[in-house]
């Protein structure tokens, strides 16, 4: 797994954002950002995000960052130093 910095730049057409902890439902935020947010949006800001609409300390997030072709998969919460992102996986895309 790749370590990524929290202020890093999404880039993709649409994201959605999975968090949960032991026992309970799974919550799903689903955004798909303009060109201008793109150039603005971090996996800082996703966080925040999810933190508004419930994410506590003990859940951790799977997020899948998707374009037309292409994608990735990130995981923030469940590794050692809990507060850093990971890049685990590919997507094909959404198309």
């Amino acid at each position: 797994m790749k370590p990524v910095e929290n202020e890093e730049l999404i880039d993709a057409k649409i994201i959605r954002v999975f968090f949960y902890g032991v026992n309970e439902t799974c919550k799903c935020l689903e955004l798909m950002p303009t060109e201008e947010e793109k150039e603005t949006l971090t996996f800082n800001d996703v966080i925040k995000l999810a933190e508004q609409n419930g994410l506590r300390d003990d859940m951790y997030i799977l997020m899948i960052a998707e374009n037309p072709k292409s994608g990735k998969v990130y995981k923030h919460g469940n590794y050692k130093p809990w507060n850093n992102w990971y890049e685990c996986g590919e997507t094909e895309g959404f198309a």
